[in-house]
């Protein structure tokens, strides 16, 4: 019996090394807090389980009657604790049961609290009594009670990974109930331990198949979510050449009604389809820039809307994804209209400096001041104006800066005159062209047709709207970032 009982015991000694290495390379890879939970849940068995041997008699026997015995019962509490922890994170249970799952936790984190206490308690009177009575008689109870209650629970899942638990924790609880008994009623026939290791053994066998499915789970959730990202990102090309195609035909439309209007009309009207061929010649020259720029901004944003997936942040990669995609369509949509309202001028620059902001670690404070008035906030810009004067803002001005970072966007009103002004605290234009960054010359040119577009939209609805661009200094006259202000009279 006794050779029998340490074949056991070397088996199930070896079976608690593999899970917990396993575990923890698994935990490693996935941040899953089930197998963190499992890898300690082992690492205590094991420390536990490992006084339980022959081979160091002598040793045992001096540990079993000093102060240092008290860890015999601490690591029971704390392994079974761990336990816990894994069913909870394993099966989901906050997301099923969140208020019950919630009070459990709080009662184990008590008890976890108390028995260190106790421990010490223990260790400096020398008196194994105090953590020994408490794992007897209020810990073992309590927690028998609560789990049998969390049993139902699990139950009522009925998937594969609870069947799993619910037969693991029932076999597991039945043999160390046994073997519990056997030790209070002093019977030694066959060593109490020889119970708990078969539990034990048949309990990590089954946990570590639940695992398995676990981890198969995890997976396949992240194909969906990366496939998810791909069709996405297919729409979004699709749109994107349909757009173009859309543009293309609309240019050889607009030229082929130029050419006609040239033959047939007088100069008056020549001058006037000019005007409006230049615009349209002006808009598909932005719209060309946009389609140089549009490729690396969607497959940066992609890029870090995916590392949310890759870290199994689902609430925040679904927020930035369903950011991204309004903001493409926003985009898309805006393009093909002659202006838009500063409202929806607003509600783009938003979406856009929140994706960019993805990128700089979301390190950007973005302060937008609301406008009361509501006539300023119906009206008409051209569509996307304002947006080549924000990536400047935080490609030349705040990218290289150190420290605190602050993009400001809102009214002005100063001498009987009203605006929308976008501020930065960034290095100033001058240190950003000593920089000269590869993309300083595209930058250059969207604000450029900026201004020309402005310059068009005004002569086409007889308005007087301008840009002014003021270097910003500090106390000591160092520079201190850059304002763009919209004049809007």
């Amino acid at each position: 019996m006794q050779e029998a009982r340490l074949i056991l015991w070397h088996i199930v000694i070896s079976a608690l090394v593999v899970f917990f290495i396993l575990s923890l390379i698994i935990y490693n890879q996935t941040k899953e807090k089930a197998f963190k939970y499992y890898a300690l849940y082992n690492l205590f068995l094991l420390l536990y389980l490992s006084t339980k041997t022959v081979y160091i008699e002598p040793v045992l026997s001096w540990y079993a009657n000093s102060r240092f015995f008290a860890l015999n019962w601490m690591n029971q509490i704390i392994y079974n604790s761990m336990m816990v922890f894994f069913y909870i994170h394993l099966l989901d249970l906050y997301n099923h049961y969140k208020k019950q799952t919630t009070f459990f936790v709080r009662f184990l984190n008590i008890n976890l609290i108390i028995a260190i206490l106790l421990f010490s308690l223990s260790i400096v009177l020398h008196n194994v009594a105090y953590i020994k009575n408490f794992f007897l008689y209020l810990f073992t109870p309590l927690l028998t009670i609560y789990s049998l209650y969390f049993l139902k629970n699990v139950y009522l899942l009925k998937n594969t990974l609870s069947k799993l638990v619910l037969c693991g924790t029932l076999i597991y609880t039945g043999f160390v109930l046994f073997a519990l008994y056997k030790t209070l009623i002093n019977d030694y026939s066959i060593a109490p331990i020889t119970y708990l290791l078969i539990g034990v053994f048949v309990e990590s066998l089954l946990f570590m198949t639940a695992l398995g499915f676990k981890i198969k789970n995890i997976y396949s959730e992240k194909i969906i979510m990366q496939e998810n990202v791909i069709l996405e990102k297919t729409k979004l090309n699709e749109l994107k050449e349909q757009h173009q195609k859309e543009l293309e035909n609309k240019l050889l439309l607009q030229e082929k009604i130029l050419r006609s209007t040239l033959e047939k009309t007088e100069n008056e009207k020549i001058e006037l389809l000019k005007s409006k061929y230049e615009n349209e010649i002006l808009n598909l020259k932005l719209d060309a820039l946009r389609s140089q720029m549009n490729p690396h901004f969607i497959f940066n944003a992609l890029n870090s809307i995916k590392v949310y997936f890759i870290e199994n942040n689902k609430e925040k990669a679904v927020y930035y994804l369903n950011k991204f995609s309004k903001l493409i369509r926003n985009i898309l949509e805006f393009s093909k209209r002659e202006y838009i309202t500063i409202k929806e001028e607003l509600e783009v620059i938003e979406l856009y400096l929140t994706i960019e902001n993805i990128r700089f670690n979301n390190a950007i404070s973005l302060v937008f001041e609301q406008l009361e008035d509501a006539k300023m906030t119906e009206k008409r810009i051209p569509g996307l104006i304002l947006q080549p004067f924000v990536e400047n803002s935080i490609w030349h001005g705040l990218m290289r800066k150190e420290g605190h970072k602050e993009i400001k966007i809102g009214c002005i009103n100063e001498h009987n005159k009203t605006g929308l002004f976008i501020q930065d605290n960034g290095i100033g234009r001058e240190k950003a062209k000593e920089n000269k960054m590869n993309s300083f010359k595209k930058d250059s040119l969207g604000i450029e047709f900026s201004i020309e577009r402005l310059n068009n939209f005004n002569l086409q609805n007889q308005l007087n709207y301008t840009f002014e661009i003021i270097d910003l200094k500090d106390e000591k006259n160092q520079p201190n970032g850059t304002k763009v202000i919209l004049w809007l009279n």
